[in-house]
């Protein structure tokens, strides 16, 4: 182990791990599968799957139900009034570019 003034340096020693990479994939592919299957795959999925699983107790009534993850249904905002001028966006459209924006620039 390396020291500087007696005391150790975090980072100096080699990673040891005794596992293969093939044992090292698997796990991660298991833990993968595992979460997508119990959970979903989207922070939003997952939010929703454990909702509730912390509440015990008086709080356990909470658990379903009662509770909303936001953004999994409709805005609450109410419509604005017709007559109201942040009801429609009031910049007109701007009209095509007619240039590729993904195209690279030429090397000489």
């Amino acid at each position: 182990m390396t020291t500087h003034g007696g005391l150790p340096l975090i980072g100096s020693d080699p990673y040891h791990n005794e596992t293969s990479q093939d044992e090292r994939r698997e796990a991660l592919i298991n833990d993968r599968d595992q979460a997508q299957s119990s959970q979903g795959v989207t922070y939003i999925a997952r939010a929703t799957a454990t909702m509730g699983d912390e509440l015990g107790g008086r709080f356990a009534h909470l658990a379903r139900g009662q509770q909303q993850v936001v953004g999994t249904g409709p805005s609450p905002y109410p419509q604005l009034p017709s007559g109201s001028p942040w009801r429609r966006d009031p910049v007109p459209q701007e009209p095509p570019l007619n240039q590729d924006v993904n195209a690279l620039p030429e090397s000489n």
